[in-house]
């Protein structure tokens, strides 16, 4: 699951994750996916930090009260003091700046146990 309501970091983003030979679901609203992570079954959920109606913070909490063990990564093109603290918080809570860097969401989604695979060519 990728959520963020930048139409183009999500499009890039969701790029990088099929280079990577991932599939994901798209979300430019987080509340549409916590909806539909209530009905799904995600491996990973990756979300923006700053968005409208609820943060990303907000949504991975709301998410590991339906699932516990929910991996998630955090993403932000800018960093707040707050939001270093949240991270801090929790050491199954993994960080992404943007821009992406392709190498460093390869490199988590390995330690995530979602081995990834550059596409040749």
């Amino acid at each position: 699951m990728l959520v963020d309501d930048d139409a183009g970091a999500l499009r890039g983003l969701a790029m990088a994750l099929k280079m990577l030979r991932h599939s994901c679901e798209t979300f430019n609203d987080p509340l549409d996916a916590r909806e539909s992570f209530r009905a799904g079954a995600y491996d990973v959920v990756i979300t923006d930090i700053c968005m409208p109606h609820i943060s990303g913070f907000e949504l991975g909490t709301q998410i590991r009260q339906l699932r516990p063990n929910a991996r998630i990564i955090y993403m932000s093109g800018q960093m707040s003091a707050n939001a270093e603290e949240e991270l801090e918080k929790d050491s199954q809570r993994f960080f992404l700046r943007k821009p992406i860097n392709f190498d460093e969401i390869r490199e988590i989604l390995n330690r995530l146990g979602e081995p990834a695979r550059a596409v040749d060519g």
